[in-house]
């Protein structure tokens, strides 16, 4: 059907020029990103306290997902669009030394539909199902897993759905997380 096609084709010249304007944004506020990141390091516990403040997050992680989270001295988020139009968004999270994970720089990236991540050391006994082992939170999938490398081969329906749910919760943190975390820091006071 013609009118289908134009309309289809309205939404996603919609789209792009909503991106465009998204990144054009971000990319002016990224000198002040790092001039707030650097007042924020300041902070004694800054984000272990915002993490946990965030009612939302705090539903994401498993009991000992938050022995992990006292250790979080950073966390940002990055999102750019190459020249092709291909969006990218990319969380990271720098830990101080903790007794369970051994990796002091996480990181994930989507660029739908690729997943890519750090990947995860831990310090002996600790691991990815020890994170999971004590299922007396709202999560029964550790947080952290996404920072995990997997070899896994995935089909490539399984591959979209997962590069889409991650994308989804990448963009859920930069929004309602990572663009004023002092909301949910100046809970605790």
């Amino acid at each position: 059907m013609e009118f289908q096609r134009k309309i289809n084709a309205l939404w996603q010249a919609k789209a792009r020029e909503e991106a465009q304007i998204r990144y054009r944004y971000f990319k002016e506020m990224q000198d002040l990103v790092v001039v707030r990141a650097a007042e924020i390091r300041k902070i004694e516990d800054f984000w272990p306290t915002t993490v946990q403040n965030h009612d939302g997050f705090r539903r994401l992680l498993t009991s000992r997902d938050l022995e992990v989270v006292q250790a979080i001295e950073d966390l940002g988020v990055d999102e750019w669009q190459s020249e092709t139009g291909i969006e990218t968004v990319k969380l990271t999270l720098e830990l101080g030394e903790n007794p369970i994970v051994a990796t002091t720089c996480l990181w994930v990236q989507v660029s739908l539909p690729t997943v890519t991540s750090s990947g995860l050391l831990f310090h002996s006994p600790h691991s990815l199902s020890w994170l999971e082992e004590d299922s007396s939170s709202f999560a029964q999938t550790s947080f952290f897993r996404l920072f995990e490398s997997t070899n896994t081969p995935l089909d490539s329906e399984e591959r979209d759905g997962e590069a889409e749910r991650v994308w989804e919760l990448l963009q859920w943190v930069k929004t309602d997380l990572w663009e004023d975390p002092l909301k949910y820091f100046e809970l605790s006071k």
